[in-house]
This record gives structure tokens, sequence and C-alpha cells, in this order.
């Protein structure tokens, strides 16, 4: 494993993840208007499994909520005309939603494309996709308990979350989007993660030949609000060891990625 360092803040890169399979749900997969025992917040959890080929499933997950006794408010950014004249997100003007007003879609115009989470599994009369669109985790897996089916090809988004727990680091893959895939055979099903890491000269490790593969020790960095209970409230890096499989057909290649 990477040494551990002290968290320095830094700019954050890429980290998404793409999930195109066939879903797979149970009685485990929604939990509906769950209650906290230590607090008033009331919440809605999905955990969703996709078979992104042959059996291999990735587990990707939503949550969200409010406080049954608070004033609960959605915070969000604006809109803004770029030089080509279209409207982009302007990250620059933020604001704040009222709970009770979060399903207005008078207001959705106001607001930036990343605010929302993005879903298209229904269709219309004229058999074309119907995208719906949510401000809260909380509603969106209401709809999807609702409408999301077993079986169902999908396209998934989202962005990958990491933490620190008791000195571990745990990566959650957080959905931003879903929608029914064109993917018609099981050879199109894939998993592709995007991750921006941190690296020096001494982060390639020697090839393990049980796994095929070379220990990669590098960073990455996320926003923390917390660790251990302390706050923080910045970016961060935290130590994380990826695998770098042998190209078994071009090792050339494995060569070239490793000196790059």
């Amino acid at each position: 494993m990477a040494k551990k360092t002290d968290k320095t803040e830094l700019k954050k890169g890429r980290a998404t993840f793409n999930l195109i399979g066939e879903v797979k749900i149970n009685d485990y997969t929604f939990k509906l208007n769950g209650q906290s025992q230590n607090s008033d917040w009331v919440y809605n959890t999905m955990n969703l499994r996709v078979n992104c080929r042959n059996g291999n499933i990735v587990y990707a997950e939503m949550m969200g909520g409010y406080g049954s006794e608070r004033d609960n408010v959605i915070y969000v950014h604006g809109v803004k005309e770029n030089e080509s004249g279209k409207m982009i997100d302007d990250y620059d003007n933020k604001f704040t939603i009222d709970w009770d007003d979060r399903l207005d879609e008078d207001m959705f115009e106001l607001i930036g494309d990343n605010c929302f989470i993005t879903i298209g599994i229904e269709k219309d009369t004229k058999g074309k996709t119907v995208t719906k669109k949510f401000l809260s985790a909380y509603d969106a897996i209401e709809y999807l308990s609702d409408h999301l089916q077993d079986g169902m090809i999908v396209n998934v988004k989202g962005n990958l979350k990491y933490s620190e727990y008791e000195g571990k680091v745990q990566v959650k893959k957080e959905i931003t989007s879903i929608f029914l895939s064109k993917a018609d055979t099981e050879d199109k099903y894939k998993a592709t993660f995007t991750q921006t890491i941190l690296t020096d000269a001494n982060a390639v490790g020697k090839l393990d030949k049980e796994k095929a593969s070379f220990p990669i020790d590098a960073y990455v960095v996320d926003y923390v609000g917390k660790i251990d209970g302390k706050q923080i409230k910045k970016n961060v890096a935290f130590a994380k060891t990826f695998e770098l499989e042998v190209d078994k057909e071009k090792p050339e290649n494995t060569k070239k990625l490793l000196n790059k």
C-alpha cells in the first residue's frame, strides 16, 4: 500500500464511472423512508447491482433525504451563456432551493445541468425516451423504485467518492444518471472508470506474477467534509493502490504505459 501522508489541499481531477449492463434487483436494492436513530433524518437509499459482462457485478449507489424537524434547502448553481451562445453551468452563481419547491419544474431552467440527477428508463407512445430530472436523490430513488425493473439494460454514470474511516480509504460509486442502453448483446456491456491520480518516480511496484499485474501506489484527490468526526471541508489526497493488468497479447503496451 502507498505510505500515508499528511492531508494536503490539492486540485481535484476526474473521478467518474460508466456502467453498461443488466440491472439486478432484489429485496435489498431499495430502502424507502428509513429513519435515523440519532436524528430527525428521513432518507431513501438504492444499492444497485449491474451485470457488466459474464456475471461481473458492479455496485453503485444513491442516497438522499431530509430533516423532518428542520427547514431543508437544496444547494444549487445557475446557468450562463458562453461565447457561442450556449447555456452552460455557472458555478459562481450559487443559491438555494426550498425543499418544498424541489419538484417545481418551472425553475429548472434557472439551474445548471450538473445539479440534477437525470433518469431515462421510460418510453412514450412514440418510443422516445422520457427524461426525468431530480434535484434530490430522495425523489430520484422513489421514482426508480417504481419504474426500474429487473433485467433492464441500462447505462449508468456517476462519480467516484472517497472517504477515510479509521485509517482505511473507502470509495463509493454515486450515481448521477441512469438511462436505457442501446446495448443489445452482452459483449457490449462494460465497466469504465476514469480517475486522475498523483504519482512519483517510485509509484510502480514489482510484477505480481500470480495476478499478472503491477501495483501502482498513487494518490487520489477528493473533497472531504469530515474525517473520523473531525471537520475538514477541503480537497485532500488519499493514498490508494491500483493494479495495472499486463496486456498479455501486446506486453509492449504495458511497458509503454508504465514508462509514461
